[in-house]
C-alpha cells in the first residue's frame, strides 16, 4: 500500500483520530508501507481512548468542582465577604463553561456511559472529592484555599491534557485544554491573594484582639512567595 492510500485509508475509517494517525506516519514511508490496515486501526482506537480518558478524567473533575462552587455561591458565610463572593461566581461561571466544551468534546469521542465515566474520573476527580467532602463545616479561608488548590489541580489536567493531544497530534483537543488551561492561573492568583485578609478578619469576626493592619503585610508575603524569580 504505498503512501497516499494508507492516508486515505485512516480518514476513512477514522475519521480526525485516522488523520492524526497518517500524520503522525507520513515521515517514514517505508514504515508505512508495511503497516497493515487492522494494525492502524487498533492504533487510531487507542489514541482516542486515550484521549477519552483524559478528557472523561478532566470532565468528572470539573463537574465536581463547579458543584462545590455553586453551593458557596449561596453559602451565608462566604457572602459576607463582599469582594470574595464575585471571584467564587466568576470560578463558576468559567467551570460551567469548562465542563461544557470538556463535555462536547467527549462526545465527539463516542461520549462516555456511566460505567466508563465512573471507572475513569477516578484518579482527578477523586482527589477533587475528597477534599470537598467537608466543606460546609470549613471557615471560608479553608474554602478558599481548597478552591485554589482544586482550580490548580483542573489547570494542571488541562495542561496533561493538551501535552496527551499534541503528543498524539489532535491539535482540536489540544486546543480546548490549552484554553481551559490558559483561564485559571489568573483566578487562582485573585482567589489566592484574597486569603491572608480572610483569615486575619475570620478572627476579628470570633471576637479576638488582633492587629487588622496585618492584612496587606500577610498578603504581600505570600504574593511575593509565588512571584519570586528562582
Amino acid at each position: 500500500m504505498n503512501r497516499k492510500a494508507t492516508i486515505a485509508a485512516s480518514v476513512a475509517g477514522a475519521g480526525a483520530a485516522g488523520i492524526a494517525t497518517a500524520m503522525f506516519r507520513r515521515h517514514d514511508d517505508a514504515a508505512e508501507d508495511s503497516f497493515s490496515q487492522p494494525a492502524l486501526d487498533a492504533t487510531v482506537t487507542e489514541r482516542s481512548q486515550q484521549l477519552r480518558r483524559h478528557l472523561a478524567d478532566l470532565l468528572g473533575a470539573q463537574k465536581h468542582t463547579l458543584k462545590v462552587l455553586q453551593v458557596q455561591e449561596r453559602d451565608a458565610g462566604l457572602i459576607r465577604f463582599h469582594d470574595v463572593s464575585p471571584l467564587i461566581t466568576a470560578a463558576s461561571q468559567l467551570l460551567d463553561s469548562h465542563v461544557e466544551s470538556t463535555k462536547d468534546c467527549l462526545d465527539d469521542f463516542g461520549g462516555a456511559p456511566g460505567s466508563f465515566l465512573r471507572r475513569m474520573v477516578t484518579p482527578l476527580s477523586g482527589v477533587v472529592t475528597g477534599m470537598f467532602n467537608r466543606f460546609r463545616t470549613e471557615p471560608v479561608s479553608r474554602m478558599l484555599r481548597d478552591d485554589v488548590v482544586a482550580l490548580t489541580l483542573l489547570a494542571q489536567g488541562a495542561g496533561m491534557l493538551h501535552a496527551t493531544a499534541l503528543a498524539m497530534g489532535d491539535y482540536r483537543v489540544a486546543a480546548l485544554a490549552e484554553r481551559q488551561l490558559r483561564d485559571l492561573p489568573l483566578l487562582v492568583t485573585r482567589i489566592s491573594d484574597r486569603i491572608p485578609g480572610v483569615v486575619i478578619e475570620e478572627l476579628e469576626y470570633d471576637g479576638m484582639n488582633i492587629d487588622t493592619s496585618a492584612i496587606p503585610r500577610a498578603a504581600a508575603t505570600v504574593k511575593e512567595a509565588w512571584t519570586q524569580q528562582g
